[in-house]
């Protein structure tokens, strides 16, 4: 059965399954993990982001 945009339960994007762990299964330590992981990520990606700003010669 599908749900419009694949399979069910198989096209979950990271925050989505988050949420579903932390509420819907009363996982909040696992839900609350994720998001750190989230961020971790995010945090990464932008700090790269900048290092290559800053090497072309933009200004912030």
């Amino acid at each position: 059965m599908t749900n419009g945009g694949g399979i069910a339960g198989q096209n979950l994007v990271l925050n989505v399954y988050a949420y579903q762990k932390a509420f819907a299964s009363s996982q909040y330590g696992l839900g609350s993990a994720i998001g750190v992981v989230m961020l971790l990520m995010l945090l990464a990606v932008t700090l790269v982001y900048l290092r290559l700003l800053r090497r072309q010669g933009e200004e912030l």
